[in-house]
Protein backbone atom coordinates (compact mmCIF):
# COMPACT_ATOMS: atom_id res chain seq x y z
CA UNK A 1 0.00 0.00 0.00
CA UNK A 2 2.52 2.17 0.77
CA UNK A 3 4.35 1.54 -2.08
CA UNK A 4 1.34 2.53 -4.01
CA UNK A 5 0.84 5.65 -3.15
CA UNK A 6 4.84 6.43 -2.96
CA UNK A 7 4.32 5.89 -6.84
CA UNK A 8 1.16 7.95 -7.22
CA UNK A 9 2.22 10.54 -5.72
CA UNK A 10 5.82 10.45 -8.46
CA UNK A 11 3.37 10.32 -10.87
CA UNK A 12 1.28 12.96 -10.06
CA UNK A 13 4.43 15.21 -9.37
CA UNK A 14 6.09 14.07 -12.85
CA UNK A 15 2.80 14.95 -14.70
CA UNK A 16 2.79 18.62 -12.73
CA UNK A 17 5.91 19.34 -14.02
CA UNK A 18 5.20 18.81 -17.00
CA UNK A 19 1.81 20.84 -16.97
CA UNK A 20 3.60 23.58 -15.91
CA UNK A 21 1.59 26.45 -17.34
CA UNK A 22 3.67 30.36 -18.19
CA UNK A 23 2.13 33.70 -18.17
CA UNK A 24 4.38 36.46 -20.03
CA UNK A 25 4.13 39.70 -18.89
CA UNK A 26 4.41 42.63 -21.28
CA UNK A 27 8.25 43.38 -21.77
CA UNK A 28 10.09 46.61 -20.52
CA UNK A 29 11.49 48.08 -23.19
CA UNK A 30 13.48 51.31 -24.65
CA UNK A 31 11.58 54.13 -24.91
CA UNK A 32 12.66 54.47 -28.60
CA UNK A 33 12.22 50.83 -29.08
CA UNK A 34 8.35 50.46 -28.18
CA UNK A 35 7.81 48.71 -31.71
CA UNK A 36 9.44 45.74 -30.50
CA UNK A 37 7.55 44.93 -27.15
CA UNK A 38 5.31 43.12 -29.50
CA UNK A 39 7.69 41.25 -31.12
CA UNK A 40 9.52 40.52 -28.15
CA UNK A 41 6.91 38.89 -26.40
CA UNK A 42 6.10 36.99 -29.18
CA UNK A 43 9.42 35.28 -29.50
CA UNK A 44 8.89 34.48 -26.06
CA UNK A 45 6.01 32.67 -26.47
CA UNK A 46 7.18 30.89 -29.34
CA UNK A 47 10.34 29.57 -27.94
CA UNK A 48 8.05 28.52 -24.94
CA UNK A 49 5.58 27.05 -27.05
CA UNK A 50 7.89 24.98 -29.54
CA UNK A 51 9.60 23.56 -26.02
CA UNK A 52 6.02 22.36 -25.31
CA UNK A 53 4.99 24.74 -22.75
CA UNK A 54 2.11 25.86 -21.78
CA UNK A 55 0.95 29.82 -22.55
CA UNK A 56 -1.88 30.88 -19.92
CA UNK A 57 -3.53 34.02 -17.40
CA UNK A 58 -1.45 34.93 -14.92
CA UNK A 59 -3.95 33.91 -11.98
CA UNK A 60 -3.57 30.30 -13.68
CA UNK A 61 0.31 29.80 -14.53
CA UNK A 62 3.09 28.59 -12.08
CA UNK A 63 5.86 29.90 -13.70
CA UNK A 64 6.27 33.73 -15.39
CA UNK A 65 8.68 35.21 -17.67
CA UNK A 66 9.33 38.84 -17.39
CA UNK A 67 11.72 40.41 -19.95
CA UNK A 68 13.42 43.82 -20.72
CA UNK A 69 15.57 44.95 -23.84
CA UNK A 70 17.50 48.30 -23.50
CA UNK A 71 19.77 50.13 -25.94
CA UNK A 72 23.23 49.79 -25.31
CA UNK A 73 24.74 51.97 -27.88
CA UNK A 74 24.23 50.30 -31.11
CA UNK A 75 23.20 47.16 -29.44
CA UNK A 76 20.53 45.77 -27.44
CA UNK A 77 20.85 43.86 -24.02
CA UNK A 78 17.93 41.43 -23.57
CA UNK A 79 17.47 40.14 -20.07
CA UNK A 80 14.48 37.44 -19.18
CA UNK A 81 13.63 36.57 -15.67
CA UNK A 82 11.67 32.79 -14.42
CA UNK A 83 9.93 33.70 -11.45
CA UNK A 84 8.36 30.73 -9.63
CA UNK A 85 7.45 29.87 -6.00
CA UNK A 86 11.30 28.99 -5.16
CA UNK A 87 12.89 31.91 -6.34
CA UNK A 88 13.99 33.89 -9.67
CA UNK A 89 15.97 32.90 -12.21
CA UNK A 90 16.98 35.47 -14.83
CA UNK A 91 20.14 35.77 -17.69
CA UNK A 92 20.56 38.06 -20.34
CA UNK A 93 22.38 38.30 -23.71
CA UNK A 94 23.79 41.03 -26.22
CA UNK A 95 21.91 40.84 -29.54
CA UNK A 96 24.42 42.91 -31.89
CA UNK A 97 22.24 43.21 -34.51
CA UNK A 98 17.95 43.47 -34.02
CA UNK A 99 17.64 40.48 -36.87
CA UNK A 100 19.23 38.19 -34.43
CA UNK A 101 16.49 38.38 -31.30
CA UNK A 102 14.61 35.29 -32.43
CA UNK A 103 17.89 33.59 -31.97
CA UNK A 104 18.77 35.47 -28.92
CA UNK A 105 15.54 35.09 -27.49
CA UNK A 106 15.52 31.28 -28.17
CA UNK A 107 18.87 31.22 -26.10
CA UNK A 108 17.97 32.80 -23.01
CA UNK A 109 14.74 31.55 -22.70
CA UNK A 110 16.12 28.26 -22.63
CA UNK A 111 18.65 29.24 -20.14
CA UNK A 112 16.55 30.69 -17.95
CA UNK A 113 14.37 27.33 -18.26
CA UNK A 114 17.30 24.60 -17.52
CA UNK A 115 18.82 27.56 -14.77
CA UNK A 116 22.60 27.92 -17.37
CA UNK A 117 23.93 30.11 -19.09
CA UNK A 118 23.10 31.71 -22.47
CA UNK A 119 26.68 30.64 -23.44
CA UNK A 120 25.78 26.44 -22.32
CA UNK A 121 22.88 27.02 -25.12
CA UNK A 122 24.82 27.57 -28.14
CA UNK A 123 24.03 25.02 -30.82
CA UNK A 124 25.55 25.28 -34.25
CA UNK A 125 21.85 26.68 -35.65
CA UNK A 126 21.51 28.97 -32.79
CA UNK A 127 24.98 31.16 -33.75
CA UNK A 128 24.50 35.00 -33.70
CA UNK A 129 26.13 37.35 -35.94
CA UNK A 130 28.19 38.76 -33.07
CA UNK A 131 29.58 35.50 -32.34
CA UNK A 132 30.17 34.82 -36.32
CA UNK A 133 32.08 37.88 -35.99
CA UNK A 134 34.70 36.22 -33.13
CA UNK A 135 35.49 33.28 -35.73
CA UNK A 136 31.81 31.18 -35.00
CA UNK A 137 29.72 30.85 -38.32
CA UNK A 138 26.47 29.13 -38.57
CA UNK A 139 26.56 26.06 -40.77
CA UNK A 140 24.05 25.59 -43.34
CA UNK A 141 26.21 23.92 -45.99
CA UNK A 142 29.91 23.28 -45.02
CA UNK A 143 32.61 22.78 -47.49
CA UNK A 144 36.14 21.09 -45.91
CA UNK A 145 38.99 19.91 -46.56
CA UNK A 146 39.97 16.76 -44.13
CA UNK A 147 43.87 15.54 -42.82
CA UNK A 148 43.92 13.14 -40.68
CA UNK A 149 46.56 10.95 -38.71
CA UNK A 150 47.28 8.16 -36.12
CA UNK A 151 47.73 4.50 -35.40
CA UNK A 152 46.45 1.53 -36.92
CA UNK A 153 46.22 -2.50 -36.63
CA UNK A 154 46.70 -4.51 -39.51
CA UNK A 155 44.76 -7.80 -39.04
CA UNK A 156 46.01 -11.20 -41.40
CA UNK A 157 48.31 -9.06 -42.89
CA UNK A 158 51.35 -10.43 -40.93
CA UNK A 159 52.26 -7.10 -39.38
CA UNK A 160 50.43 -5.59 -36.64
CA UNK A 161 51.04 -1.91 -35.69
CA UNK A 162 50.86 0.53 -38.28
CA UNK A 163 50.65 4.38 -39.58
CA UNK A 164 47.29 6.03 -40.48
CA UNK A 165 47.46 8.77 -42.80
CA UNK A 166 43.98 10.38 -44.55
CA UNK A 167 43.23 13.01 -46.83
CA UNK A 168 39.75 13.70 -48.43
CA UNK A 169 37.17 16.48 -48.48
CA UNK A 170 33.91 16.87 -46.51
CA UNK A 171 30.31 18.34 -47.95
CA UNK A 172 28.07 18.77 -45.10
CA UNK A 173 24.22 18.24 -45.78
CA UNK A 174 22.35 19.70 -42.66
CA UNK A 175 23.24 20.00 -38.68
CA UNK A 176 23.38 15.97 -38.67
CA UNK A 177 24.42 15.00 -42.17
CA UNK A 178 28.07 15.18 -43.91
CA UNK A 179 29.30 12.91 -47.22
CA UNK A 180 32.62 12.74 -48.01
CA UNK A 181 35.60 10.77 -50.41
CA UNK A 182 39.00 10.24 -48.81
CA UNK A 183 41.99 8.49 -49.71
CA UNK A 184 43.21 6.44 -46.70
CA UNK A 185 46.96 4.72 -46.56
CA UNK A 186 48.24 2.60 -43.51
CA UNK A 187 51.90 1.29 -43.58
CA UNK A 188 53.46 -1.03 -41.75
CA UNK A 189 56.03 0.06 -39.25
CA UNK A 190 59.87 -0.84 -39.73
CA UNK A 191 61.09 -2.63 -43.39
CA UNK A 192 57.70 -4.54 -43.48
CA UNK A 193 56.05 -3.60 -46.64
CA UNK A 194 51.99 -4.44 -45.66
CA UNK A 195 50.15 -2.21 -45.71
CA UNK A 196 46.65 -0.67 -47.23
CA UNK A 197 45.81 1.56 -49.62
CA UNK A 198 41.82 2.22 -49.81
CA UNK A 199 39.46 4.90 -51.60
CA UNK A 200 36.00 5.61 -50.63
CA UNK A 201 32.76 7.27 -50.27
CA UNK A 202 30.84 8.21 -47.34
CA UNK A 203 28.79 9.84 -44.72
CA UNK A 204 28.79 10.75 -41.39
CA UNK A 205 25.55 11.33 -39.03
CA UNK A 206 25.62 13.92 -35.82
CA UNK A 207 23.78 12.61 -33.24
CA UNK A 208 22.83 16.52 -32.43
CA UNK A 209 23.53 19.68 -33.65
CA UNK A 210 25.85 20.51 -30.43
CA UNK A 211 29.10 22.43 -30.97
CA UNK A 212 31.01 19.64 -29.88
CA UNK A 213 28.83 15.94 -31.04
CA UNK A 214 29.08 12.65 -31.18
CA UNK A 215 28.56 10.74 -34.85
CA UNK A 216 28.95 7.28 -36.67
CA UNK A 217 30.05 7.15 -39.70
CA UNK A 218 30.41 4.46 -42.79
CA UNK A 219 32.25 4.38 -45.93
CA UNK A 220 32.26 1.99 -48.79
CA UNK A 221 34.84 1.61 -51.96
CA UNK A 222 37.52 0.01 -53.66
CA UNK A 223 40.89 -0.76 -51.80
CA UNK A 224 44.40 -2.92 -52.23
CA UNK A 225 45.74 -4.38 -49.54
CA UNK A 226 49.52 -6.20 -49.24
CA UNK A 227 50.92 -8.36 -46.58
CA UNK A 228 54.72 -9.09 -45.29
CA UNK A 229 55.01 -11.26 -47.96
CA UNK A 230 54.19 -9.05 -50.44
CA UNK A 231 50.87 -10.82 -51.78
CA UNK A 232 48.27 -8.27 -52.44
CA UNK A 233 45.13 -8.04 -53.18
CA UNK A 234 42.64 -5.77 -54.62
CA UNK A 235 38.99 -5.60 -53.79
CA UNK A 236 35.86 -3.49 -52.52
CA UNK A 237 35.90 -2.10 -48.69
CA UNK A 238 33.53 -1.12 -46.54
CA UNK A 239 34.42 0.92 -42.97
CA UNK A 240 32.54 1.37 -39.68
CA UNK A 241 33.62 3.86 -37.56
CA UNK A 242 32.57 6.84 -34.07
CA UNK A 243 34.15 9.81 -33.52
CA UNK A 244 33.86 12.92 -31.38
CA UNK A 245 34.01 16.11 -33.93
CA UNK A 246 34.62 19.88 -31.82
CA UNK A 247 34.17 23.08 -32.55
CA UNK A 248 31.73 22.10 -35.12
CA UNK A 249 30.53 26.09 -35.32
CA UNK A 250 33.99 26.97 -36.47
CA UNK A 251 35.78 27.36 -40.20
CA UNK A 252 38.53 25.25 -38.10
CA UNK A 253 37.31 22.18 -36.42
CA UNK A 254 38.79 18.53 -35.52
CA UNK A 255 37.59 15.39 -34.89
CA UNK A 256 39.11 12.16 -33.10
CA UNK A 257 37.73 8.96 -34.20
CA UNK A 258 37.74 5.25 -34.24
CA UNK A 259 37.49 3.42 -37.75
CA UNK A 260 36.82 -0.40 -38.61
CA UNK A 261 37.68 -1.56 -42.32
CA UNK A 262 37.12 -4.91 -44.11
CA UNK A 263 38.60 -5.20 -47.43
CA UNK A 264 36.43 -7.80 -49.42
CA UNK A 265 39.56 -10.55 -51.12
CA UNK A 266 41.37 -12.46 -48.89
CA UNK A 267 44.96 -12.79 -49.61
CA UNK A 268 46.53 -16.51 -48.67
CA UNK A 269 43.08 -17.45 -47.55
CA UNK A 270 43.32 -14.42 -45.14
CA UNK A 271 40.60 -11.34 -45.47
CA UNK A 272 42.45 -8.25 -44.38
CA UNK A 273 41.71 -5.56 -42.05
CA UNK A 274 42.32 -2.59 -39.88
CA UNK A 275 41.37 -1.12 -36.97
CA UNK A 276 42.38 2.30 -35.55
CA UNK A 277 42.25 5.84 -34.28
CA UNK A 278 43.17 8.70 -35.59
CA UNK A 279 43.03 12.59 -35.41
CA UNK A 280 41.52 14.99 -38.14
CA UNK A 281 42.20 18.20 -38.91
CA UNK A 282 38.87 20.03 -40.93
CA UNK A 283 39.52 23.18 -42.42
Amino acid sequence: MFKNVVVLLVTLASFNLLAATFFVHNPEVSENEKSFDKTLKTLIIQSLENKKHQITNDSKASLSLKSTLLKLGDSYILTISKHSPTGVNSEKMKVKQIDDLDVVVDRVVAAVLSETTAKETLKIDTVTEQEKGRQTKRIEVTRQWMVGLGPVWLVNLGSTSAYNFVIGYVWGLDHNFDLNVKMDFSNAEGSSEAGTSLFTVGGNYFFNNDIHALYATADLGYGNAENVNKKEKSGWVSSLGTGMKFFRASSVNFAVEARYSTLFAKIENKTPSQFGFKVIVFF
